[in-house]
């Protein structure tokens, strides 16, 4: 993805999170939201904070919109993008910033929960 790309995603993550903060409910929009976000956690060709972004996206889904998730059948396929990042190297990652399989794990914690 390319720094255009990746500042377009820095706005959609903006616009999800007010979305996951709203009292109304996502709908089916909760679905594209997951495999956007999803798709960004994987690509480990995308900067660090990018991808952070789109496992925090996550885990605020998982915190305070989880029964869209468990409705749209989500969970799994969370999971099987969260379990790989938990074995990613954390090389070069500030103590500041939250490395990739810190906050896969965090997300994992939290459905757990």
């Amino acid at each position: 993805m390319q720094a255009v790309e990746e500042d377009v995603a820095a706005i959609a993550f903006e616009i999800s999170d007010e979305l996951i903060e709203s009292p109304a409910p996502l709908g089916d929009s909760v679905r594209s939201i997951v495999q956007f976000s999803l798709e960004v956690c994987s690509s480990q060709n995308l900067e660090s904070n990018t991808r952070h972004q789109a496992i925090q996206i996550i885990s605020w889904l998982v915190k305070y919109k989880s029964s869209p998730l468990e409705k749209h059948k989500l969970v799994i396929p969370i999971l099987q993008v969260m379990c790989p990042s938990l074995a990613e190297a954390t090389e070069g990652v500030e103590l500041d910033d939250l490395a990739a399989d810190r906050a896969a794990a965090e997300v994992i914690y939290t459905m757990a929960i």
